[in-house]
């Protein structure tokens, strides 16, 4: 009897994944044949493959050999860190420095 219930259990359960097979289909997507399309010449994405990372890493050493620019992203990014502080500190002294001319102002008038 066991027996019996687990074969019909398996044989519905191999019925229904075999008629989920069936379900998957393109999802009613159709091509629009009027759609825009890229001007010759153009692409999306990079039109060569990017270079493995071992030859990008000697390029990068040779770079920084002869001394040529900046050694790779981290170099810039750093930079760009740097003077957005520097802006930082320059709006943050003349904000204090209004401060203290508005309060100055603001004393010798009482």
């Amino acid at each position: 009897m066991r027996r019996v219930v687990m074969t019909t259990l398996f044989a519905g359960a191999l019925l229904i994944g075999a008629r989920g097979m069936h379900a998957q289909g393109d999802g009613g997507y159709k091509l629009v044949p009027n759609w825009a399309k890229l001007p010759p010449g153009m692409y999306f994405g990079l039109k060569d493959a990017p270079l493995p990372p071992a030859e990008r890493d000697a390029q990068a050493a040779a770079r920084r050999a002869r001394g040529g620019g900046p050694a790779g992203r981290v170099e810039q990014v750093a930079r760009v860190r740097q003077v957005v502080r520097d802006r930082r500190i320059s709006r943050a002294s003349r904000v204090s420095r209004s401060i203290r001319t508005i309060t100055s102002m603001s004393s010798t008038a009482a």
